[in-house]
């Protein structure tokens, strides 16, 4: 009974194990897929939607049906939309570049590229955004429309990331396909080339832009942008402290505002009251402010009004009218607590400072200016846990795009090895089915011979009954004779009737010995036959597995040798393939950095105690781009740096990178040096003595090159950045100050820090130039130095 209910467990596991494996194999089609991506897009329920989008990528990529997954993916990405953290949104996303990449047309490539670079850009990271953005504008074939929308992103992801000449140069870039664009197009190109020229100090070509957006759109469809184009310049006017012509743009924008533009109405009322009330009256002032409050009240724009009451509050305070000026600041502190508006809060607190100072209140003034210096700070910190977020979002990025293209190398391997077995296999039933065509080839022709001999016995049997008649007509003959005999018995005529007789048994005998004779003849015939058959069906057999091992012993070796074959290349190209990375690696990485990178498949960072670090930048550089066509500008930028590498290189420095028009590069790392700081100077005033003899050699219509150096000493951490295009990069407060150095220094001068003249030797003179206040770092030390 025991081993019934065995054996009958047994027969039902194995039963429901092959039902499971055949359902699966059933799934395995292109129209399972496609059910599963049309039951997710029509589902309401959002699980349900995701389960059946996550199938159809499941079993698209087990048959290789990749128009499946990429419908796929593209869902998953929209069902990702709204997580908070956005690792599987970037999965499907980099999912369908891939793909795109593989098989998908330049449109298609662009739009995908386009998809992921703008993930990155909702997620802040500029520099992968940039990345995507720029094979997306530079793939060739796609429409101006493809073109136009990449590269107002790349744009704004340069600007965004603080490479404003770069985004210039690719807005100048789309102007060149301006006879092509649509209105709309051509004033967002005009509105980005506007905040790049506002982010290079260059603000008559700011208001030349905006400008150029009120002619194309003014008494169009578009007239909307008109009233924002002249807020844009009334706010360039006012940072110039050209009041009057910024007071006549923001009267601009009121009177073409239209009814619904209430946000942009108030925004312009209130500039307007900033600037009557930076002019001392107060009272128009409070004019605007008043108009501008009452809009921003039905708007619900609790910031703006808060902003809006602070001034009405120094409105009424310089009308010398101090009730009413704290009145309306305690109500700017309701909304700014009740919505929690920190940075405007901190601004009321400032200006209740001033209050209490202004009644000799001291110790509440300070109190007060205190929590205004609390809120500053808070928010400064949260500014830079927001910086600090955005690089770990970088760097979590790179790691999940590492690890993804370690997964699907190996699914791309996993997929051409199953590709291989079906094929392998797909092999194996050909030659089986062919084998079986060739022995039923065989059996046919040996039936077509067995038939045929059957056709010759029959034949024989023909024969023999031919005989056998002409036997019975002899038979016929001879009672013939018998009758014959009688009749000439009755007749008394013994002598014929003897005759007869002796006629008779001779004819006897004759026939007799003819039936042996016809018998030996055809049982030696059939021995024959039987001989013949056995001997041709033994050779045929033989000669059959002759010809079938032969067949196999040729494939088997073709095979082989095809293998050996495709196994050399692939060893030849390797070696070429690998030869080539080695070559590009040393010249993006130092050598040891290579090395380690090649043995261990990463880099670890190192803290360096003591390098000195070197900027190059070259002032005017924006009115030098626009004086020289972009083919002109690259190559004397780029017969410039080549020099630069060459002195780097003399001296035993490090090339970092370039930005732009900028050229970093730093000295004792990898490899440490003890005199550091005296090769950076060196090669500093090489590059400085070259670009004085470059511009020399320049015709006199093209624009000279004027450059600032500057380098400071201390320590720094360097390592490997980035998963798909490695760089060599260090960080650190040093790079900072060596960047202020650069800034803060004078055309044709090579400026140093108090740090690295300490380091130096008598081989240099120095001219110290005092305390000199560098943007965020104070007042540093600094000199000039040049050889002896």
């Amino acid at each position: 009974m025991r081993i019934v209910l065995v054996i009958a467990l047994l027969f039902g596991t194995v039963t429901a194990w092959s039902q499971n494996v055949r359902i699966n194999e059933s799934e395995k089609t292109k129209a399972t897929v496609d059910t599963y991506n049309e039951k997710a897009a029509n589902h309401s329920n959002r699980d349900s939607s995701f389960f059946y989008y996550y199938r159809a990528v499941q079993i698209a990529r087990s048959i290789l049906y990749y128009e499946g997954e990429l419908e796929a993916c593209r869902g998953l990405v929209q069902y990702h939309k709204n997580d908070k953290v956005f690792d599987d949104r970037l999965e499907y996303a980099y999912r369908i570049v891939q793909i795109q990449e593989k098989r998908g047309s330049n449109k298609e490539k662009a739009a995908a590229y386009q998809q992921l670079g703008l993930l990155y850009f909702d997620e802040k990271i500029y520099e992968k955004a940039i990345e995507n953005f720029e094979q997306g504008f530079l793939l060739n074939g796609i429409s101006i429309q493809n073109k136009y929308e990449a590269g107002i992103w790349l744009t704004r992801s340069f600007q965004y990331a603080n490479q404003s000449d770069s985004a210039l140069i690719i807005a100048r870039k789309l102007q060149f396909e301006e006879e092509w664009l649509t209105d709309f197009q051509r004033i967002t190109l005009y509105k980005e080339k506007a905040e790049v020229y506002h982010s290079l100090s260059a603000y008559n070509e700011e208001l030349d832009a905006y400008k150029n957006i009120v002619r194309i759109a003014k008494g169009t469809k578009h007239s909307r942008f008109v009233p924002i184009a002249w807020n844009n310049v009334g706010f360039v006017y006012k940072f110039l402290g050209n009041t009057n012509e910024a007071k006549n743009a923001f009267l601009n924008t009121l009177q073409t505002a239209k009814p619904d533009h209430a946000e942009l109405k108030a925004a312009a009322n209130y500039n307007l009251g900033l600037i009557l009330h930076n002019q001392g009256r107060s009272d128009s002032a409070m004019v605007c402010f008043q108009a501008a409050h009452d809009l921003y009240t039905n708007l619900s724009d609790w910031k703006s009004l808060a902003s809006c009451r602070n001034m009405m509050s120094l409105s009424y305070f310089h009308s010398q009218d101090p009730f009413n000026a704290q009145n309306m600041l305690n109500t700017a502190f309701e909304i700014e607590r009740k919505y929690k508006l920190k940075a405007e809060e901190a601004k009321s607190h400032e200006i209740q400072s001033l209050y209490y100072e202004d009644q000799f209140d001291y110790e509440s003034s300070l109190k007060s200016y205190k929590r205004y210096l609390s809120i500053r700070d808070s928010l400064l910190t949260l500014e830079r846990a927001e910086e600090d977020r955005l690089k770990s979002n970088q760097y979590r990025a790179e790691q999940i795009e590492k690890q993804l293209r370690v997964v699907w190398a190996q699914n791309e391997i996993e997929i051409i090895s199953l590709a291989e077995e079906r094929a392998r296999m797909a092999a194996e039933q050909e030659r089986t089915e062919r084998q079986l065509k060739e022995q039923e080839l065989a059996i046919s022709q040996q039936e077509a011979k067995v038939r045929l001999l059957q056709l010759q016995e029959e034949e024989l049997k023909v024969q023999a009954k031919q005989r056998e008649l002409e036997l019975i007509q002899r038979d016929n003959e001879l009672k013939e004779l018998e009758l014959e005999k009688e009749r000439l018995l009755a007749s008394d005529k013994e002598k014929e009737i003897e005759l007869l007789e002796i006629e008779a048994k001779r004819q006897a005998s004759l026939r007799e010995a003819e039936e042996q004779r016809r018998e030996a003849e055809r049982q030696r015939y059939q021995n024959r036959l039987q001989l013949i058959f056995g001997v041709l069906l033994f050779f045929i057999l033989i000669l059959l597995v002759i010809l079938i091992a032969y067949r196999q012993l040729r494939k088997r070796k073709k095979r082989i040798e095809e293998q050996n074959a495709i196994i050399a290349e692939s060893k030849k190209e390797i070696e070429i393939q690998k030869e080539k990375s080695d070559s590009l690696l040393l010249n993006i990485l130092p050598h040891s950095v290579a090395e380690e990178l090649k043995a261990n498949g990463a880099a670890k960072p190192r803290l360096y105690d003591e390098i000195s670090v070197g900027f190059t930048d070259f002032s005017g550089f924006t009115m030098i781009s626009e004086k020289l066509s972009p083919e002109d500008l690259v190559a004397q930028l780029d017969a410039m740096f080549l020099e630069f590498d060459k002195i780097i290189e003399r001296h035993g420095l490090q090339r970092i990178k370039t930005i732009g028009d900028a050229y970093m590069f730093a000295a004792g790392l990898p490899d440490p040096l003890e005199d550091h700081a005296a090769r950076s100077i060196k090669a500093a005033i090489e590059m400085r003595d070259f670009i004085n003899e470059f511009n020399a050699g320049l015709k006199p219509e093209n624009p000279t090159w004027n450059i600032r150096i500057g380098v400071h000493s201390g320590p720094v951490v360097a390592g490997v950045i980035g998963i798909k295009k490695f760089a060599y990069d260090i960080w650190g407060d040093t790079v900072n100050t060596a960047a202020r150095m650069e800034s803060s220094g004078a055309i044709g001068k090579v400026n140093i820090s108090g740090e690295t003249k300490a380091q130096l030797n008598g081989e240099f003179t120095t001219e110290h130039r005092g305390k000199v206040e560098a943007k965020n770092k104070g007042a540093i030390e600094m000199y000039f130095v040049e050889k002896k």
